[in-house]
Order: C-alpha cells, then sequence, then structure tokens
C-alpha cells in the first residue's frame, strides 16, 4: 500500500516537471509569476519594477507598457502597447495629482495553436491567430503610495491579454475581460 502511494506521489512529480518544462520551453511565452510576487507600475519610474517602457520586445514588455499606459496616463506608451503610432485616441489626459499604483503578475501564459485559437474566437470573439501568446493577468489597485499598503481586499481582478509578434516587438490583439469574481 505504501509502494503504491510513493510510485503515484513519483509519478505526479514527473509529470509536474515534465509539464512545467513543456510549458517554459517556448522563450516567447512567460512563466506564471509567484503566487505572493507581485510587479509594480507606479507614475513614478523609481517605483516601478518594469526595465522595458517604451519598448516592446517581449510579451511581459507589453505587459508593462498596458499598465504604465494606465497608471500615468501616457498616450504615448498605450501607442507602443498597442503598436498604434500617431492614434491620438489613446491619450488619457492629464496625468493623476495621486495617481496610486498598480500591482501585477502573470497567472498563467501559452502560445495559441490551431486548437486552441478556435476556442479563442469562440470565448473571446478574438481575431487571435495561431502563434499568438495568450496571457491571464492578475492586478490588484492600491492608493498612493505615501500612504502606505491601501490596497483593495478583496480577490485580484483577472483579465487576458492576445499579443502577437510584428517584426522585433510584441503588441496587444485583444483585451479579455473575465466576470469579477
Amino acid at each position: 500500500m505504501i509502494r503504491n502511494l510513493l510510485l503515484a506521489m513519483t509519478l505526479t512529480v514527473l509529470a509536474s516537471a515534465g509539464t512545467a518544462q513543456t510549458r517554459n520551453a517556448d522563450p516567447d511565452v512567460p512563466p506564471p509569476d509567484p503566487r505572493h510576487w507581485w510587479r509594480i507600475m507606479h507614475a513614478d519610474p523609481a517605483r516601478t519594477t518594469s526595465e522595458c517602457l517604451g519598448q516592446t520586445p517581449t510579451p511581459l514588455c507589453v505587459v508593462d507598457n498596458y499598465w504604465a499606459c494606465h497608471v500615468r496616463r501616457d498616450g504615448d506608451l498605450c501607442r507602443v502597447a498597442w503598436n498604434r503610432p500617431g492614434d491620438r485616441s489613446l491619450d488619457k489626459g492629464p496625468p493623476p495629482r495621486n495617481p496610486g499604483y498598480t500591482k501585477y503578475r502573470i497567472f498563467n501564459a501559452d502560445r495559441l495553436t490551431e486548437k486552441t485559437v478556435v476556442s479563442a474566437h469562440d470565448q473571446y470573439d478574438s481575431d487571435a491567430r495561431p502563434g499568438d501568446i495568450r496571457m491571464i493577468i492578475e492586478e490588484i489597485h492600491c492608493d498612493n503610495w505615501k500612504r502606505g499598503e491601501a490596497c483593495q481586499t478583496s480577490p485580484p481582478n483577472r483579465f487576458g491579454m492576445v499579443v502577437r509578434k510584428s517584426d522585433d516587438n510584441w503588441f496587444i490583439v485583444k483585451i479579455i475581460s473575465f466576470e469579477r469574481r
């Protein structure tokens, strides 16, 4: 009995390791962030975890630019994230006086295939294509940094983002809203 239990546990661990290696085998697909680890986007660049604002060489940089666009109300960063140079509809107005900040992390990500893109079309009404990267992102909004950690206490919001590579940069194809949990 104990030997069977140990064998089952060993097989489960080996299967999990194989799945993790397969998932992370694609260098473009960002791995999920650890459960209690958050990226930070703040209006003050010194308080931001991203090092790639203004450029999108990776899918993760697209996520960073997306959050910077919203937290900083910066139309230039919005245009970078969406790959829409000259699109003035993405201008967000003046930066807020006390912007707060956003904590976010990659919950899950995968590269869409012929099979999964059909599911994406059905679920999200998306123009996703095989080869695009689909990411599920969790985010929590926090009030002004100077007042301390005053973040929402409910579970994180989740949304999806489909990104596509064009030349050497990635850009947003679709934002997928989920019902609030």
